[in-house]
């Protein structure tokens, strides 16, 4: 018979895998010509009688599916030109991302092919990074580990889809001489160790959001030069480094942040009970105890072994939104938050679905950040960070489809129907169409400066205007009544960094006319991305700044010759999302949709816009049809917007 060597090959493979774990025998079975590489790891542990060596073969081998990396002529290019840049004398951030922006220009990285570890990874690989991670097992950040969370945080050889490199010896090369003997000192803490390697970058740590979609994971002799890149690249640098000295790193992540655009990653390090969030650069916080810079709904780990109860592994993946598809994601969200359980009721008919997922808003669209099956017209979505919006949602067809009207979970874990009342108008007074903590810390920076007015270069009895506690985020004006000055300044409170984003100085003669003038002042700029014009360039996201430790800085406007003044308007540093005068707004509330409540135009000097007839109950959102990106849901109660 033709068959009976394929027959004889199949019947050797099926022993030889049996007598491994299930796991290890699918990654067997899916190696092809490697599978001899990996049988070699196994069965020298095996033989040698290292028991906990061979687990943790067995499961660095059985969790390989579908792992890899990415690689090709464009990536390759990357990496030769990117250590060709860090090889200058000067290196910053700044000329760090002049260089990626010109060079991803020229780059096309969606051709990149997948090599799989398990078709190619070498048994010499493995048996080193089984070797280095059981060198630093009696370290004391790892010592008290289970063996589980050992081979979860510690022993896994890669973080993404980077390119394979033996990262543990060149990072303790590297960085030995700063590092080493704090992982020998039982006194040193997790915080000390932290602070030690934030030290070694001296760079902040800013986000580079330019990457070109289909960029693999950066490879880890590239992340030790760092100088500046997204999230994902300093939590890969840390891992690389925690796992070096033993300490014990996950990644966490939000898929959607639950008040702002976007989702974020960090390094989530479990030390015992506790889980602690760290990246370089940042301090080293206690997950629950110190809050983020905005609110989480959602808290999950990526995990290297499958997780049997993420939805990832009990839903096929062209039934889950893609942000839910991994099958390697734990829920974590209780080590971050308070959390509640959301109980949903009377959900829309929809058969193509039977799961139901809460979603938060993007400033464009709905995310999905956690499901669960449905059971008929009610679901039960367990472990929700609040307050916050959500919006029920079904996943069909490549798309999310409302479910039910928006769930407010308040402060107190009330959940409220966000259901429009189209029987209950009222009038709303709407002053910006986007809202995060920056506004109100850029107005809060002008808290203890001055204004002061004079008719001579020395500022010699000038008319000084303190400014209140009481700075909004818009242009704020102070009215002069008249007086004839040719100077004005602005003289920030000592200590502080200055920011002011607009200085206008209006004349009595002709009311509401702009006076045009030069920028005057002794501003000193760290970084020369701040200068002094910008303070009279007419843009709002540009602004002036000075150095902490210049304590007689100032910046005005030299008017070229005396005249009446009327006003001085100002702008703190801004994010330009109050209501600018000539611009189109269009208010809408949720009803399924977003639904069209008419169209306005802003008023330089209200600076506010107010619209009739608008539901009571309803989820709002005013779009900017002139310009802008940034825009976000709100509630209005009480006269004010109320953002979510």
């Amino acid at each position: 018979m033709k068959n009976i060597p394929l027959i004889i090959a199949l019947l050797v493979l099926s022993v030889s895998c049996s007598r491994y774990p299930s796991e290890v025998k699918r990654t067997l079975c899916f190696a092809g010509g490697n599978k001899v590489e990996l049988e070699r790891v196994l069965e020298r542990y095996k033989k040698s009688g290292e028991e906990d060596k061979y687990m943790a073969a067995c499961f660095l081998i059985g969790n390989m599916g579908g792992r890899g990396s990415k690689d090709g002529p464009a990536l390759r290019k990357y990496y030769r030109e990117l250590l060709s840049f860090y090889d200058r004398p000067v290196v910053d951030m700044w000329s760090l991302y002049a260089f990626e922006d010109s060079l991803f220009n020229t780059l096309d990285f969606s051709r990149l092919e997948m090599y799989y570890d398990a078709r190619n990874i070498s048994a010499s690989y493995l048996e080193k990074r089984i070797a280095d991670a059981f060198s630093v097992r009696d370290v004391k950040w790892c010592r008290d580990l289970s063996f589980e969370d050992f081979c979860e945080y510690v022993l896994p050889y890669r973080v993404g889809d980077e390119l394979l490199e033996d990262w543990f010896s060149d990072y303790r090369n590297t960085f030995g001489l700063a590092l080493d003997s704090l992982a020998l000192d039982d006194s040193v803490t997790l915080e000390d160790f932290c602070g030690a390697v934030t030290s070694l970058f001296p760079e902040p740590h800013r986000n580079y959001t330019n990457y070109p979609a289909g960029k693999p994971s950066p490879a880890p002799s590239s992340l030790k030069r760092i100088a500046g890149g997204t999230c994902e690249d300093y939590l890969g640098l840390f891992t690389y480094i925690g796992r070096s000295y033993g300490v014990p790193v996950a990644t966490d992540y939000t898929p959607q942040w639950a008040n702002h655009s976007k989702n974020h990653s960090w390094c989530g390090i479990p030390s015992g009970d506790s889980t602690f969030h760290y990246s370089v650069g940042e301090p080293l916080f206690l997950a629950r105890e110190k809050p983020f810079s905005f609110k989480l709904a959602k808290v999950y780990r990526r995990m290297n072994s499958i997780q049997k109860e993420s939805l990832g592994a009990r839903v096929r993946p062209e039934n889950l939104p893609p942000t839910l598809r991994s099958q390697r994601i734990r829920d974590v969200s209780a080590e971050y938050m308070p959390v509640t359980d959301v109980s949903l009721s009377g959900l829309f008919r929809d058969s193509r679905s039977k799961h139901v997922f809460l979603c938060c808003f993007d400033d464009k669209d709905w995310v999905a950040v956690a499901g669960d099956r449905r059971r008929g017209a009610k679901a039960l979505i367990a472990d929700m960070g609040y307050p916050a919006v959500y919006l029920p949602a079904y996943y069909a067809d490549g798309a999310l489809a409302p479910a039910q009207y928006p769930v407010l979970v308040d402060s107190s874990a009330v959940q409220h129907i966000l259901r429009p009342d189209t029987g209950r108008l009222r009038t709303v007074r709407l002053k910006r169409k986007f809202m995060d903590l920056r506004a109100r810390q850029f107005a809060d920076m002008m808290k203890g400066g001055r204004f002061e007015l004079a008719d001579n270069a020395y500022f010699r009895n000038a008319m000084a205007i303190d400014l209140p506690d009481s700075i909004g985020y818009n242009f704020q004006t102070l009215e002069i009544g008249g007086g004839r000055y040719r100077y004005v300044r602005y003289v920030p409170k000592p200590g502080t960094t200055g920011d002011i984003s607009e200085i206008e100085v209006y004349c009595t003669d002709e009311p509401y006319t702009k006076l045009k003038g030069k920028t005057i002042g002794n501003y000193r700029c760290a970084d020369m991305q701040h200068p002094m014009s910008n303070a009279s360039d007419g843009d709002a996201l540009t602004y002036a700044t000075c150095m902490k430790s210049q304590t007689d800085a100032w910046t005005g406007v030299d008017l070229g010759k005396s005249v009446s003044v009327d006003k001085i308007c100002f702008l703190p540093r801004s994010d330009d999302n109050f209501l600018r005068g000539g611009e189109e707004y269009e208010l809408c509330y949720w009803d399924g949709r977003w639904v069209s409540l008419g169209r306005q135009t802003g008023d330089r000097w209200s600076q506010e816009l107010v619209f009739d007839n608008v539901p009571d109950n309803a989820l709002l959102l005013l779009h900017n049809l002139t310009r802008g990106k940034e825009e976000r849901i709100f509630t209005y109660k009480e006269g004010r917007q109320i953002w979510w």
